[in-house]
Parts: C-alpha cells; structure tokens; sequence
C-alpha cells in the first residue's frame, strides 16, 4: 500500500506534540489493506486541531455548534474505495471524482480529509479509560473509515440501514484496532 499522507499539526495542545506523522501513516496503510485494495496509491489528509477550529468545522458542515474528537469529509460520496477505483479505471477521459484528474501517470486517489482534535481526545479517552494512544488509534480509523463509505447514525436513532451500516463500522473497527495493537 502506497500512502500520500499530508499531516498538519495546527494544534496548541501539548497533547498534539506527540502525534505526527509517523504515528498516523502505518495505521492508515493497515486500515487500507485491511479494507482496500492494497495496491493502489491514495492519499489522505489529517490535521490535528484546537477545540475552537474543530468546533466551527463541526458547526459550519454539520450544524453542531460544539467541538467534536474526529471529523472526516470525504473527497467524493463512494460507497467503498474499491467500487471508486473501479469507477476510477473506467473513466480514462475524465477526471475520476476522487480529486485524481486525468493526467497521464497520475494515479493517486484522494480519499479526503480527517480533522481530530487532541484535546477534546484526551477528554473523552479519560472518560472512556483508555490511554490517548488508544484514543488517537480509534479516531484514525473511525475517520478513515468514514472517508471509505462507512457511515453509522449520529446516536441511537436511525433508519435501520443506517443502524446495520453503523454495526458493520463498529465491528471493522473492533478488527482493525484488534490487528493493530
């Protein structure tokens, strides 16, 4: 797996000073070839933010006016990166929909971008008892998972699929963070 990741650290927080780039790239490429194709090159965003920039993300796409641990917004609404390249491969004339233009030798995928503030992390993994690293683990892979399709109900609440999509994110996470640790 071939991973562009472009990471930013944008966060005040000592607890960001702890996570880079070298924390989030090996995750990612196991999420990848844990649910992927592993041989195609993507590229993803991550930046560690304050609770004030995550909370006016939040607001400003979701309208939640309140700060949040992860958030994800996805490059193109694909179902799963596998059906995207697919897509990808059979649209040699145009661009792909997945930020790729159609550029000979170009072939990278951009999955989108992932938002986690460190902070507000530390908050929850106390409340929840898990060490940061944990934390952090989780919120990597449930918002790469969100840029490859998957999606769950904000709370209890929900349409049934929507419910069952939510169950299938939660039980590929569980394995994920399982291999990972």
């Amino acid at each position: 797996m071939n991973i562009d990741l472009v990471f930013r650290n944008q966060s005040k927080a000592p607890e960001a000073e702890a996570y880079s780039e070298a924390f989030f790239r090996p995750l990612l490429e196991r999420i990848l070839t844990v649910v992927a194709a592993p041989q195609e090159e993507v590229e993803v965003s991550v930046t560690l933010l304050d609770p004030v920039a995550i909370r006016e993300l939040n607001h400003r796409y979701r309208g939640k006016d309140m700060p949040t641990d992860v958030l994800s917004f996805p490059l193109s609404p694909a179902p799963s990166l596998k059906s995207a390249l697919q897509k990808k491969k059979r649209k040699s004339e145009e661009d792909s929909g997945l930020g790729a233009p159609n550029i000979p030798g170009y072939t990278v995928s951009t999955l989108g971008d992932i938002f986690i503030c460190p902070l507000y992390a530390t908050e929850k993994a106390r409340e929840e008892g898990v060490s940061m690293e944990a934390k952090m683990s989780w919120l990597a892979v449930h918002g790469m998972l969100h840029l490859l399709g998957y999606d769950h109900p904000d709370n209890s609440v929900g349409t049934p699929t929507l419910q069952r999509q939510g169950e299938k994110m939660t039980a590929l996470e569980k394995k994920i963070l399982k291999e990972i640790s």
